[in-house]
This record gives structure tokens, C-alpha cells and sequence, in this order.
């Protein structure tokens, strides 16, 4: 859905991956009702606002409570930090952010096939997207990781 103006909104819809049972669901998008003010597609567009708000809310705790906090850790870790000054935690802070940022903008690329991930084998093999569904794998299956080990690391850089 495209939204810039009242002369700019615009529904586009792929009528082949509609499924049959959702196909009276187009009546309450395109009926003169629906396109009244204050109608169903109106309704929508406010809906859709809204959901879209909440899942940047979501999102943003996500990353600022779970994702940050844990890369963090790692990073402290990984620096041998025992005692720590507030320029030592600004510093991990700030790799935290840049870490995972870039690793959002590579799981992007390959998503919006930016990235070879659909044409290259050897790629493929070592995409985020591959290590993401390893790291799945190995947690379903209940295996430690190994803390001693940085291959998944090594992989990824």
C-alpha cells in the first residue's frame, strides 16, 4: 500500500496469491461503502498505521532490552573487561549498536536479494541467513554451544 496524499493512496493487490476463501474480503476494501469516508479501506489505513506503530515499539524493545544488552555482554567479555571505566562501557556500548546494525544490514541484503544469496552456492553456505537457521538447529536440538569456540564468529566475519 502506497500512501502520500488523498490522491496518492493506493491499494495494489496480487489478485494470484489471493487465497479463494479471502476473496469476498475484496468487497470491503473496493465497495462504494468501503471507499466512503469513514468507510473500511479508511478504517484500514488507520488500522494499519496503528499496527505498524506498535510493531516499531516492539521492535525498538526488542532491540534495546534483548539484542543490545546480550552483545553487550559478549563484547566485555570478549574484550577481557574487568573493571570497568564509563568510557570502556560507551565504547562496548557504541560496538554493540555498530554490530548490530551491520548485521541487520547484511540479513537486508539478503533478504531484498541484494547479496548473492539466491545465485551463489558458496555464498549461500555461509550467508547469515544459512548461520541463523544453524544457530536454530543447534538450539531445537538442545546442544551447548561451545563457549571456547569462535568458529560461528569466524564465519560471520
Amino acid at each position: 500500500m502506497g500512501r502520500r496524499g488523498r490522491t496518492e493512496t493506493f491499494l495494489e493487490i496480487h489478485l494470484n496469491l489471493l487465497r479463494e476463501d479471502h476473496i469476498p474480503l475484496l468487497w470491503y476494501l473496493f465497495s462504494a461503502d468501503a471507499l466512503s469516508v469513514d468507510g473500511t479501506f479508511e478504517k484500514l489505513l488507520d488500522s494499519s498505521k496503528d499496527y505498524a506503530t506498535s510493531l516499531g515499539e516492539r521492535l525498538r524493545q526488542r532491540v534495546y532490552q534483548d539484542a543490545i544488552p546480550q552483545l553487550a555482554k559478549a563484547l566485555v567479555t570478549a574484550q577481557g573487561l574487568k573493571s570497568s571505566t564509563q568510557q570502556d562501557l560507551d565504547f562496548t556500548y557504541h560496538m554493540a549498536l555498530t554490530l548490530l546494525f551491520r548485521i541487520l544490514f547484511i540479513a537486508y541484503g539478503e533478504d531484498k536479494d541484494l547479496l548473492p544469496y539466491k545465485t551463489n552456492d558458496l555464498y549461500r553456505a555461509r550467508s547469515f541467513k544459512q548461520k541463523a537457521r544453524e544457530m536454530v538447529r543447534i538450539r531445537e536440538e538442545g546442544t551447548d554451544f561451545d563457549t571456547n569456540s569462535f568458529d560461528h564468529w569466524d564465519d560471520a566475519i
